[in-house]
């Protein structure tokens, strides 16, 4: 290396100290801004894991929601509303350790741990880059909202930022063992790193995917050694399916920001077609992603995975894009006219406030899933060049999935007396439905007008898991209680016409 080079390493490594102090020091007063603020999804960890402390059976803790929000209000007198079923298993132990704080100071703690993660994982990202430019201290600005809607609602996303940075530097360096840790302890704080493992198996770092398998069955054997293995097939096979039909809290939430749900939104579309749809959409996503890998060296290959978490994902929320961020200091493939625009682009896709869309046509509410994806397809297209032949080959495996996907789809159930929160349990008179709400931390009982001729109890055998009875309206329309559509332990009052 020559005295210019290592002027220019020089450079680079003073630039980018500047850039993660700027970053840390920018970060603290964005959590100074929110110390005040409610506890919000931080609440879900740390009450799940001091009740998982008292000696609470987890697997209430995910089931019953109503009894998990009674619980939490002997500790907590602020309005909140929890939610425990979307937390992986892994965070019951892993937040133990700041039940022995109140809660908003342990949010603190971890807010300042999730700064000095994330400022760790950017310092070693900034320094795998070929140049640094002084431009990017202000596109600095840029990352963060998204900071400080983690900081301010206690979310991962923020320090699972920093655990993928250091994944990948210390993949870089060959450390595998090191590097699989890291990747375990990201899929068990947040499921939807598991997609990295595609990135592994293609960049045929085994040994790296095998360490990963080995660390995440040990950082869950706490939960084997408190006789508790039962909550991690109860999330297997209860909350999983649902968080990967995007079943959280709203399906149809424009805040999902996803492809999926836009096209659950598309009114004029038979149901079949938008399920079928969006079956042929995702797989040819995947494809396209795995074909690029092919092609890509492992800086690009990292990017491109990042990109594909942000438009593969059914679930993403305003905080999760922190994960983006890197993508603003990364020396970019393409130069140019499409360098800025990609920028630009990651930039309003962001930051967009898409609370202030909501007014606007369809099309425009989801702005930020096109945006995404421009900047996706701008990134992966290169990368496809000669490889037509090939999507031309898993085009009819695609086309046998949506139609299948369609063919299987069922339509949504109503539910016409939807309430904010849930409804725990529910009974008709003959003048009107009595529902009996949670609103986290409080009750709450509502009464709206009906009429019934008839009422009569009958048993439930496979509709609900709620109550063991519903009732027969009129000789013609059972009611219930259902979760389906909607998160686990959230049910509504929904109902069956019977012929």
């Amino acid at each position: 290396m020559n005295l210019r080079s290592l002027q220019n390493l020089s450079g680079t490594k003073k630039l980018a100290q500047k850039t993660v102090l700027l970053f840390g020091i920018s970060c603290l007063f964005l959590m100074l801004l929110s110390i005040n603020a409610p506890l919000g999804d931080f609440g879900n960890y740390y009450f799940g894991s001091l009740l998982y402390r008292e000696g609470w059976d987890p697997v209430l803790i995910y089931k019953d929601t109503h009894l998990f929000n009674v619980l939490v209000r002997s500790h907590e007198k602020s309005p909140f509303f929890l939610n425990y079923a979307p937390v992986p298993p892994f965070s019951l132990t892993a937040y133990l350790p700041f039940t022995i704080l109140k809660a908003h100071s342990a949010k603190l703690i971890f807010n300042l741990l999730s700064i000095l993660a994330g400022s760790a994982g950017l310092y070693f990202w900034l320094n795998r880059q070929r140049t640094i430019h002084v431009t990017q201290l202000f596109i600095l600005a840029a990352t963060l909202l998204p900071c400080y809607y983690n900081l301010y609602q206690g979310q991962t996303y923020l320090l699972l930022c920093g655990v993928l940075l250091l994944f990948y530097e210390t993949l870089c360096r060959r450390q595998y063992i090191v590097s699989g840790f890291f990747l375990a302890f990201a899929i068990a704080l947040k499921l939807s790193p598991a997609w990295f493992i595609l990135f592994l198996l293609f960049k045929k770092q085994f040994s790296v995917l095998i360490y990963g398998l080995m660390f995440l069955f040990l950082l869950h054997v706490p939960l084997f050694l408190g006789d508790h293995a039962d909550v991690i097939g109860f999330y297997i096979s209860e909350v999983l399916p649902k968080l990967i039909a995007n079943e959280i809290t709203d399906p149809l939430s424009v805040y999902n920001q996803s492809v999926h749900t836009f096209l659950l939104q598309a009114d004029a579309l038979p149901v079949s077609m938008q399920h079928g749809l969006s079956s042929f959409y995702y797989g040819s996503l995947i494809l396209i992603y795995l074909l690029a890998l092919t092609t890509t060296n492992m800086h690009e290959g990292f990017v491109l995975s990042l990109l594909f978490w942000s438009v593969i994902n059914k679930y993403v929320p305003a905080y999760s894009l922190v994960l983006l961020s890197p993508l603003l200091f990364y020396d970019w493939r393409l130069t140019g006219k499409p360098y800025l625009l990609c920028i630009i682009l990651l930039i309003v896709a962001i930051n967009l406030p898409v609370y202030k869309l909501t007014a606007l046509p369809r099309v425009w509410q989801y702005t930020r899933v096109w945006l995404l994806l421009s900047v996706f397809f701008m990134f992966a297209f290169p990368f496809l060049k000669g490889q037509t032949l090939k999507i031309l080959k898993w085009s009819p495996l695609l086309l046998g999935l949506a139609l299948w996907s369609a063919f299987k789809a069922t339509p949504p159930p109503e539910y016409p007396y939807a309430k904010k929160g849930f409804t725990r349990a529910a009974k008709p008179t003959d003048t009107e439905w009595i529902q009996y709400i949670c609103l986290g931390y409080k009750d709450s009982i509502t009464h709206d007008t009906f009429t019934a001729f008839s009422i009569s109890r009958i048993p439930l055998h496979h509709h609900s898991r709620y109550s063991q009875q519903g009732y027969l309206v009129n000789d013609t329309v059972l009611f219930y209680l259902s979760d389906k559509g909607k998160g686990v332990g959230l049910p509504q009052l929904t109902f069956e016409n019977i012929k």
